[in-house]
């Protein structure tokens, strides 16, 4: 499993382990902070407040202060998703020392910081694009490719309804959802394909990058991927498109104060990292 394996990763090369010092779990992201002053975000799945028990309230305040590699050990007892946020932005916090050319260019993996560069600067015209999770670049996509599908669990929710003197249609109109049951179809015919982070949450990562073939190349994007990478490129991707916290305390000061806005407010406090 790559979670896993990042963890192994981890333990091997920590001299020494920082403390879980404080969780932030807002409306679309969840968010740690550790003794050291690394950060880690990751996207999280909550529905509603059905997280906030007592019994789920008592399992967190139990992790603070405790080895941050141990409470990654315990939250991967647990398939919920917002449990699986906080292991994931536990990972990225703790790989934080190792994304940086020196730990990443022995294995052949290089990282770039340069914001100018479009995470769809890679599509070329004639391309046909499939992004698995509606990202906010679908509309970018659609300018540059020929062809761009989207793969999501729940197609309704991603449509909108257009009503004008034409009558009553349904977009999207510059891109064509298609259900992730049939995501293996728009790969195999797909030159570049586009996987979010936070299929790491939901427990999918492995099974989208199964059905990859090696023909396309293979983008993992998003906050939620920005842990050492080894496992993702093992496993057939190209490219990482993600950011590192360089902010801490405003990262969690975002975190806690905008809601469902807060991604907007992310590049004040992280940079953006590219790494091939």
């Amino acid at each position: 499993m790559i979670l896993q394996e990042v963890h192994d990763f981890l333990d091997a090369g920590l001299h020494s382990v920082p403390e879980l010092k404080e969780i932030v779990i807002g409306s679309g992201f969840t968010g740690v902070l550790l003794s050291n002053g690394d950060a880690g975000i990751s996207m999280n799945i909550r529905r509603g407040n059905a997280f906030r028990s007592d019994d789920n309230k008592n399992l967190l305040t139990r992790q603070v202060g405790r080895n941050a590699l141990s409470v990654v050990r315990e939250m991967a007892a647990f398939s919920d998703t917002v449990l699986t946020s906080i292991r994931v932005a536990l990972l990225n916090a703790l790989s934080s020392p190792f994304l940086d050319e020196a730990h990443l260019g022995p294995y052949d993996h290089h990282i770039s910081t340069d914001e100018k560069i479009s995470i769809t600067a890679s599509i070329k015209p004639g391309d046909t694009v499939t992004l698995v999770g509606f990202g906010g670049m679908v509309r970018d996509m659609a300018k540059r490719a020929s062809k761009v599908y989207v793969t999501e669990l729940d197609t309704d929710f991603c449509k909108s309804m257009i009503v004008n003197e034409q009558g009553i249609g349904t977009g999207p109109t510059r891109v064509e959802i298609v259900h992730a049951s049939k995501a293996k179809d728009v790969f195999n015919i797909s030159d570049k394909i586009f996987i979010t982070g936070s299929a790491l949450v939901t427990h999918t990562m492995e099974e989208v990058l199964e059905i990859c073939p090696p023909t396309a190349e293979v983008t993992i994007y998003g906050h939620t991927a920005a842990f050492f990478p080894l496992a993702l490129f093992q496993r057939g991707a190209h490219r990482i498109e993600t950011r590192k916290v360089t902010d801490a305390a405003m990262m969690m000061d975002f975190l806690k104060n905008y809601g469902p806005m807060v991604e907007r407010f992310f590049p004040r406090a992280s940079e953006e990292i590219s790494i091939r």
